[in-house]
């Protein structure tokens, strides 16, 4: 029976994009495969023909909603015989994180120059995101790159802020780089404490 190498996309591929290439390589003993056909969530979904043996082909598949989809392909030789390797797994997610920020709030005094920052992500799939904070428009180099569990609340504390109105926002993504920002707040003022 043919033999059947799958490609991309590779094993648990999370991608934010509906339309998928499907990348295999069949080689067969006898040199002669008659068809390969791509087999998503257990059904069969296009057939390929003709084949050449021990070349890489691919079979696009456009439109796919978001969700968890498996795939493989199964190949048959000349003599009937055909085989499919085991599935791979992949997640299309286009969905964007959302944001709520909890404290500073809009409008909030802060007398020190050490700040709490408060806020809650959530996805519809990822355990956990990767989040920027942002001061006066500007990725804070405390803050940059850090997890944050879904659905959570998540704290994180800025030190040494200048006297003075600062905004701030919020930025997450999930494992298929959909991005979102938070509104921003503005705090009034920061003022250090007199020691």
């Amino acid at each position: 029976p043919p033999r059947i190498a799958l490609g991309n996309p590779e094993m648990y591929y999370r991608t934010n994009t509906t339309n998928i290439m499907f990348f295999f390589t069949p080689t067969d003993n006898s040199g002669n495969i008659t068809n390969c056909t791509l087999i998503l969530n257990g059904q069969p979904n296009e057939t390929l023909t003709p084949i050449i043996n021990g070349a890489e082909h691919n079979i696009t598949v456009s439109g796919l909603q978001d969700g968890t989809y498996n795939w493989t392909v199964n190949c048959t030789d000349t003599s009937g015989e055909s085989t499919q390797p085991t599935a791979y797994n992949l997640t299309v997610d286009r969905s964007k994180p959302s944001i709520v920020l909890y404290y500073p709030e809009n409008g909030d005094t802060i007398s020190n120059d050490t700040v709490k920052f408060n806020f809650t992500v959530t996805d519809n799939l990822d355990l956990s995101l990767v989040c920027n904070l942002t001061i006066d428009g500007v990725v804070s180099t405390t803050n940059s790159n850090f997890d944050a569990g879904n659905n959570s609340v998540t704290n994180i504390t800025e030190n040494n802020l200048a006297d003075g109105n600062h905004n701030w926002s919020i930025t997450c993504w999930d494992d298929a780089i959909n991005i979102n920002t938070s509104e921003m707040i503005i705090v009034n003022s920061i003022k250090k404490r007199n020691i």
